[in-house]
């Protein structure tokens, strides 16, 4: 009978179990919308570094995601996966010991749905480490990207990237100031840049598909960037090592705009937008480092160079001397209050760099500054600069771009700073820099400058002779950048530039011209460089979910610091246009973006699934 009774008792246990778990509890049945990010199990402190550049990039832009390890992935068949997951990517260094058999898992993944990106060296070395005679995925790309066991060391190489044209490039989101006019990618100072790439061997790939080229030193093409669409997915493969770029090279620029490119317009995944009410940010970083400048701020005031409707960052060069102590060269801002008055009017002050510019620079780039002489040099143009502004000083700027990482940016946090003009990324997006595979810092936000190619500033482009039409169409061609991929930029120079090289005064007049058209159309904002770095470390804050319960999307927000101007990116090919209040909503061919207008610090928005 004992025995009878604990069997009746077992099964009405199973019973309730099942009930309430299926029953009572059908949140079970939900699950959160994440791309799956696929790394190997065991990782070397190069990898884990490597892995966390992907994971900033990723926070930053909004995107949910989760770590996968190829065993766990395995573990779970194609249709299973993407029931509740319809990304896979494939970061470099984290996944090149993955199985041979994958290829045929991934292949059914991409036909029934599912989209793929494939980076660098996924695939190319077997469970010893030896590398492989075919890439795991060779076979589906048509291109053998290891060929390390017939070239030796001349199986990795270094080559220009080249976009196929315009289209490419700008699906890809390439500023066009980071291109010469081949589509080459260029950096600052270097001209046309070489990136590692790896010697590939070319089975099949269709010239449709193929979005940027690798230029060798002998002049020769092959595919470096692809899409292929298969079956009801995509695919699409990098030959350039993304992550280690961002990780070790102050590049962050191609992991972030590949990943925007195949996240938000070939997968549609939902995400944070990264501008208040996703419009397009503009940064204008004025450097006030010398005497000349006294007269060139009233002059260039009448010019109508500034508006209180498009607030600059003025980054201020206190001393009375520029390259050796009494050379009187110096703005001297303590004997002109009024000045900086004057700009206060029409933006924010800052600091450019320690005390005095020239001397400054040259001794930090010696490496003849102690931590503690850098400080007090940076905390003395601070202290001096807010006698007259009467609030603490927020925003740095490299004199000379002398930046030494990270160093310079450690100092500023303890000094209380938030932001700061920077050389490293260049072309890039306001983002949390790393330098020899570390986050430089979580809370001091660095700010690229946006390139002409090899220049920067409006007095380089006099030296360089460049022609103020060219300079007119990269100006207006970058504000169409900013208000289309919904970014923000920074541009810098000096006054004395305009002063120096009169014939570029027109063109910028003509590109503040249209700022202000693009303002009253709503696409784009200018704002401080502080304002911008508190929004995103506002914005970095936010606790989000995008999570599927039966029929629904629910996105579920929180932040302490409160959701207003924060923008939701919803895929039209999931949802139907969410109803509610609070917030309102824009959209284009492939989003809702719904912007937060209340003042809360939670909400839900809840989308119908077609």
């Amino acid at each position: 009978m004992f025995r009878i009774i604990s069997s009746i008792l077992i099964l009405i246990s199973l019973f309730l179990f099942t009930y309430y778990a299926f029953v009572l509890k059908p949140a079970n049945n939900s699950h959160n919308m994440e791309i799956i990010l696929v790394t190997q199990k065991d990782l070397s402190e190069m990898e884990k570094n490597i892995k966390a550049a992907y994971e900033s990039v990723l926070q930053e832009e909004g995107v949910p995601f989760q770590w996968i390890t190829h065993g766990d992935l395995w573990r779970s068949t194609p249709r299973q996966i993407l029931q509740n997951h319809r990304v896979l990517v494939f970061p470099d260094y984290l996944t090149e010991q993955i199985p041979l058999e994958f290829s045929v898992w991934v292949e059914d993944f991409i036909d029934l749905g599912g989209n793929v990106f494939i980076i660098y060296n996924c695939g190319t070395k077997s469970e010893n480490g030896s590398y492989r005679e075919k890439a795991v995925f060779t076979r589906l790309l048509g291109i053998n990207y290891i060929t390390y066991n017939k070239y030796k060391s001349l199986a990795f190489e270094m080559a220009n990237i080249c976009f196929k044209d315009a289209a490419a490039a700008s699906f890809l989101e390439i500023p066009c100031g980071k291109m010469d006019e081949n589509f080459a990618l260029t950096g600052y100072q270097y001209g046309c840049l070489e990136y590692p790439i790896a010697k590939v061997e070319v089975n099949y790939i269709d010239q449709k598909d193929v979005m940027a080229y690798s230029r060798y030193e002998d002049g020769h093409f092959l595919p470096n960037t692809f899409l292929i669409n298969r079956g009801k997915g995509n695919l699409m493969f990098a030959n350039l090592p993304l992550g280690y770029l961002k990780a070790y090279s102050s590049d962050d620029l191609l992991l972030r705009t590949f990943l925007r490119a195949f996240l938000f317009r070939i997968a549609q995944t939902p995400h944070l937008c990264n501008t208040p009410y996703n419009k397009g940010g503009l940064v204008l970083n004025w450097h006030i480092d010398n005497f000349r400048e006294r007269k060139n701020i009233v002059r260039f005031q009448k010019e109508g160079f500034f508006d209180k409707i498009t607030p600059a960052s003025f980054h201020v060069t206190a001393g009375d001397w520029v390259n050796e102590p009494g050379d009187d060269l110096g703005f001297d801002a303590s004997k002109h209050p009024d000045l900086i008055r004057t700009m206060m009017e029409y933006g924010t002050i800052g600091s450019h760099g320690g005390w005095v510019h020239n001397w400054f620079a040259a001794k930090l780039e010696a490496g003849e500054l102690s931590d503690e002489q850098i400080e007090y040099y940076i905390d003395l143009n601070s202290k001096v600069l807010s006698l007259t502004t009467n609030y603490d000083i927020r925003e740095y700027a490299a004199p000379g771009g002398v930046h030494p990482q990270p160093q310079l940016t450690k100092i500023l946090k303890k000094l209380g700073f938030t932001c700061y003009y920077y050389p490293g990324d260049s072309g890039s997006r306001p983002n949390r820099t790393f330098i020899n595979g570390k986050m430089v810092s979580k809370d001091v936000i660095a700010f690229p400058v946006m390139p002409f190619h090899d220049k920067i500033s409006v007095q380089e482009l006099g030296h360089g002779s460049v022609l103020s039409q060219d300079y007119e169409e990269w100006l207006l061609a970058s504000l169409e950048y900013l208000s289309k991929n919904k970014t923000i930029f920074l541009f810098y120079s000096h006054l004395y530039d305009f002063e120096d090289f009169p014939q570029y005064i027109k063109p910028f007049k003509n590109f503040l011209n249209r700022i202000k058209e693009l303002e009253s159309e709503n696409k784009l904002e200018v704002h401080t460089m502080s304002f911008y770095a508190d929004y995103l470390r506002r914005l970095w804050a936010t606790d989000y979910k995008f999570v599927l319960r039966e029929n629904l999307l629910s996105v579920e927000l929180k932040n302490a610091r409160g959701l207003e101007g924060i923008s939701v990116a919803i895929p039209k090919n999931l949802c139907r246009k969410p109803p509610g209040s609070g917030f309102y909503i824009e959209e284009d061919e492939k989003y809702f973006y719904v912007n937060i207008t209340e003042k809360v610090y939670e909400k839900n928005i809840i989308c119908g699934l077609h």
